[in-house]
């Protein structure tokens, strides 16, 4: 048993390589794709919010995740084209 240094919890769980319970672990692989700063702003515009907030400002949120969707894209065409280049 141990505490995840994450979220406190004490996990009955072995865990060898990592001191996070499995969710937090997941949640450390989602901030290592998106990079930390978007998962907290995605966090604080979703929980952070009352309900006018979430009426008026849906389609800054759909916004948002079009560019990301493009910038991952592009980002994802530049390794292509790198290994590509290697070979």
């Amino acid at each position: 048993m141990f505490n995840c240094s994450l979220c406190r919890a004490k996990c009955e769980e072995w865990v060898y390589f990592s001191s996070h319970c499995s969710t937090c672990e997941e949640i450390r692989r989602i901030i290592s794709l998106y990079s930390q700063k978007d998962v907290l702003d995605t966090l604080r515009f979703v929980y952070l919010r009352d309900e006018e907030d979430k009426r008026t400002n849906r389609t800054r949120s759909e916004h948002s995740k079009a560019k990301r969707l493009q910038q991952s894209q592009q980002n994802q065409k530049e390794l292509v084209n790198k290994s590509i280049q290697k070979d």
